[in-house]
């Protein structure tokens, strides 16, 4: 019971995030449209967007899916870092 609670929590702020993520990308000033960042977000909604349907296989099914050839949610992390690395790069040229 507490693995479900845990697993549709976590569900339900993937989705949040994906939507703000969306809205953020369409609604980019100037300073943040710049080629890491723009690439970083892409790959943060990817990796949020693949965990939300790796959730709801496990609600349909109550087997965690496996990921035998590559992990399409580890582009969550991936885009984290390239957003944390482009705002390091940007820091140091101002």
């Amino acid at each position: 019971m507490d693995t479900n609670l845990f697993t549709f929590g976590v569900t339900a702020i993937d989705v949040v995030g994906s939507i703000i993520i969306v809205i953020g990308l369409s609604n980019l000033n100037k300073n943040f449209k710049t080629p890491g960042y723009i690439v970083g977000f892409i790959c943060t909604l990817v990796g949020l967007a693949s965990q939300v349907f790796r959730n709801i296989y496990f609600f349909k099914t109550g087997i965690a899916p496996v990921d035998s050839d590559l992990p399409i949610w580890i582009f969550k992390d991936i885009g984290i870092l390239i957003i944390a690395l482009t705002y390091i790069m940007k820091k140091k040229d101002v």
